[in-house]
């Protein structure tokens, strides 16, 4: 039970600074296109929020499987990756909904 309640609680921290992670690497991608006009970088709000939940993804990833190979369960890491892909996922949607919502 103690283990079920340590996964419930590490999936609900993953899935909420999921989306405060997402907006920082979105800020850091803007400002880095802006000071460079890479071609590389992302050019609009939309393409810099996805290169950001993947980027988010791809480094959550590695940890997860950095922890398994420390002895860390397996269910615990699937719940883990399901938790930074779902986190992500919705950190994307809403920042894009925010961005692009009429405040009028």
């Amino acid at each position: 039970m103690t283990e079920f309640l340590h996964i419930l609680d590490r999936f609900l921290i993953h899935f909420t600074a999921a989306t405060s992670l997402v907006l920082m690497l979105a800020i850091g991608y803007r400002y880095a296109y802006k000071r460079t006009r890479s071609p590389w970088l992302p050019h609009s709000m939309p393409e810099t929020l996805v290169y950001a939940g993947m980027t988010l993804f791809a480094v959550a990833s590695l940890r997860e499987a950095w922890d398994v190979g420390q002895g860390q369960s397996v269910i615990k890491a699937f719940c883990d990756y399901l938790s930074w892909l779902l986190g992500a996922g919705f950190g994307v949607w809403g920042l894009y909904r925010w961005h692009y919502f009429d405040w009028s």
